[in-house]
């Protein structure tokens, strides 16, 4: 057995210190790794050709993932992200994607906020007005009952408080006291109910291309100015590092690589489409919701998955997801348009609509 350590992350300013000539991508790493499965040649000698002909291997990726829609070849390069003055409503559709991502995010349990919030640009002068006098409210709101909270804390938590004081006492740094960093901690918890989805985030951030990608078509058709304006900023910092794993991102490059129109539909429209279409078919068929519930639903959720038909389980899944019905009456729902087939067809015909042959399914 034999194995190479190929590439780790590092720091962008010790990339900015090689050489002028050099050309510092992840894709190298990709286009090698795409070859693994029909080159006889072994993976370090795949991964030199590939770092000697950048240009070559940006043809590669294009030709892989996109033309043989091989998009998991995507995944295996990686950036980091520094994301500072975003509101934690921004941060919140931007965290939707879970998987090929990591964030740590700067705590409002761990750290005093200064009161730092992000004025929406959607508002009108007079809206403006009213929305800081709201969270300047807020942020006092929050800075004057800190202490009484803290307090609470520690009254109630005379054990914790003892191990405090007792650290305190010893000369212990404010840094390096657990016990009174969590009965902070609990009250700067609390406290925060207090303040607004404006409040200023930071965070590091982790993404694969892939859903990279997908962040950036994602939130250039959010309903949030915020939300575009970071999809703009993250295609701006990536599109000359790898701009062979994220073209679907850029609709002119696209057209230039493979003579066709980017379909950005299902980024502009499937959302919404979904919630409007399963509103219609709540209001349409829940007075004929005859169905009965099967225990099994009750008692053992796995099993049922296992031994239903899955056209009903994804019709749940799409319902659930898109409305505020309950999973059981979803389910019911459900039976009522797959009982019929002509029926069954239209509500997946509908669903999918709007995806082209680049896109994910909805979940």
């Amino acid at each position: 057995m034999k194995v190479t350590l190929a590439g780790f992350n590092i720091d962008s300013n010790l990339i900015e210190k090689l050489p002028e000539d050099t050309i510092a991508t992840p894709e190298t790493i990709s286009a090698a790794y795409a070859r693994i499965s029909r080159d006889p040649r072994d993976v370090p000698e795949l991964r030199k050709e590939a770092r000697e002909q950048v240009k070559k291997a940006r043809r590669s990726n294009k030709a892989i993932v996109f033309g043989m829609s091989h998009h998991s070849v995507a995944e295996h390069a990686y950036f980091n992200f520094d994301i500072l003055q975003i509101s934690r409503l921004a941060l919140e559709e931007l965290e939707a994607r879970r998987i090929g991502a990591a964030y740590t995010e700067k705590s409002q349990r761990y750290i005093t906020l200064n009161g730092d919030f992000v004025v929406p640009k959607e508002f009108s002068d007079e809206d403006i007005v009213k929305f800081e006098e709201l969270v300047g409210f807020q942020n006092k709101f929050y800075l004057d009952n800190l202490d009484k909270l803290t307090r609470y804390q520690f009254y109630n938590n005379p054990e914790l408080a003892e191990q405090a004081r007792s650290a305190e006492e010893k000369g212990t740094s404010n840094k390096m006291n657990r016990a009174k960093n969590t009965l902070e901690g609990w009250a700067k918890e609390d406290a925060r109910y207090a303040l607004s989805l404006a409040t200023q985030a930071q965070l590091g951030m982790s993404f694969n291309a892939r859903t990279l990608e997908h962040a950036i078509r994602t939130m250039r058709h959010s309903q949030l100015e915020e939300c575009r304006k970071l999809s703009q900023k993250l295609y701006d910092v990536t599109k000359e590092i790898a701009p062979s794993l994220i073209i679907l991102t850029d609709p002119d490059e696209f057209k230039k690589a493979f003579k066709v129109k980017l379909q950005d539909d299902n980024f502009k429209s499937t959302r919404s489409n979904l919630k409007k279409y399963v509103k219609e078919l709540i209001e349409k068929y829940y007075s004929e919701l005859h169905e009965d519930l099967p225990n099994i639903l009750i008692e053992e959720h796995e099993q049922l998955i296992l031994e239903s038909n899955i056209d009903r389980n994804i019709t749940t899944a799409v319902i659930h997801n898109n409305s505020k019905l309950s999973i059981e009456d979803s389910y019911r729902i459900a039976c009522v348009i797959l009982a019929d087939e002509e029926r069954g067809k239209s509500f997946f015909t509908e669903i999918l609509k709007y995806i082209s042959a680049f896109d994910p399914l909805p979940r």
